[in-house]
């Protein structure tokens, strides 16, 4: 294949690529690498790893008042999301810049002190030449942060190992107890919500199995589980035993959830999810998914014993894995990356 691009791929240095290598190869993780970004070399980018270092206050402090200066033309470093990119800046300097932006969108519009970060956050991504999001609805925001000097901001549809999470090789789960679960830890997850749903859903249906991960100890309901985190490979097997997967989300504009949502619709489980800004780029009645009200327990139970009948969840369930292979996919992602890095 002959390479038309030179991209150092930067990776946090407590990531450690040989074990994620490694554990590829034994069937343990989704992709060679994080997020699949290795599959950038099958659209023609020449690629290098570089492991970026944590930084101390004081380096970030002088990188947030003193940015490298955006550059529109030599090599390219990209990092995933702007934390990251802080260490790029530092351990690399002098390159052509591309970064995604996660957080920042939705801490312009919560307090004084997330909105004081975010704006800083603002001065040191100014060096990217190439901003991309996971979600349209953060890109207007964007542009009003930076204004007239807003980098180039693109959208990257998110991706998955769709040949990793896969349906269960018996898919007719009609002798299966019917079950429902809720995964994520992300800060802009609604566990009260969850588990008020979930309470109405064990009242109507105290034969369906209703299990819950959280880092949160609040003590579960009757009738719900609290399930241990979880290898790749487990939580695989996990999604291949579940009707029904429930994502409720506090407002973002990132589409918190997304990971989860996907997996669960390459794993063919009908999704109920609750709607926020973004979502529909991914979630929909064609795409394996219910969208609900955010903040609606009696909603999302609604959803979910909806998504539960027999003649609905299968359906939901294929036309979720189709959705992911045919749009969602890690080599998706890396492809649409390297038409934007070309």
């Amino acid at each position: 294949m002959a390479y038309h691009e030179k991209v150092t791929v930067t990776f946090r240095a407590e990531t450690d690529l040989a074990d994620w290598n490694a554990r590829y190869e034994r069937g343990l993780v989704p992709d060679k690498y994080p997020y699949g970004l290795h599959k950038l070399a099958s659209s023609g980018v020449e690629t290098a790893w570089a492991s970026v270092p944590a930084l101390s206050a004081a380096r970030k402090a002088a990188l947030v008042a003193r940015p490298p200066r955006r550059r529109h033309d030599g090599p390219w470093a990209i990092a995933w999301d702007e934390y990251s990119a802080l260490r790029m800046f530092a351990a690399i300097p002098g390159a052509r810049y591309a970064t995604g932006v996660i957080w920042t969108s939705d801490e312009i519009g919560r307090g004084y002190s997330r909105r004081a970060r975010a704006a800083s956050m603002a001065r040191s991504l100014g060096a990217a030449d190439l901003v991309w999001v996971l979600s349209t609805a953060q890109i207007p925001v964007l542009h009003r942060m930076w204004g007239h000097r807003a980098p180039r901001i693109e959208f990257v549809p998110f991706g998955i190992a769709a040949d990793f999470f896969t349906p269960s090789r018996h898919p007719g789960r009609t002798s299966v107890r019917p079950s429902v679960l809720s995964l994520g830890n992300d800060r802009d997850r609604d566990l009260p919500t969850t588990l008020r749903a979930l309470e109405i859903v064990h009242r109507e249906r105290p034969e369906v199995r209703l299990r819950v991960q959280s880092k949160n100890r609040t003590p579960l309901p009757d009738g719900v589980e609290r399930v241990p985190f979880l290898s790749h490979a487990d939580l695989r097997e996990l999604y291949r035993d579940t009707t029904v997967v429930a994502v409720a989300t506090r407002p973002n504009l990132h589409v918190s959830g997304m990971t989860s949502a996907l997996e669960a619709m390459a794993s063919s489980c009908a999704l109920v999810m609750t709607r926020s800004p973004g979502v529909d780029d991914y979630v929909g009645i064609d795409s394996g998914g219910l969208l609900v009200p955010q903040a609606d327990p009696a909603e999302l139970a609604r959803g979910i014993l909806a998504a539960l009948d027999p003649g609905v969840a299968p359906e939901l369930g294929a036309s979720g894995r189709i959705a992911v292979q045919s749009r969602f996919t890690t080599d998706m992602l890396a492809a649409r990356l390297a038409e934007l890095l070309l």
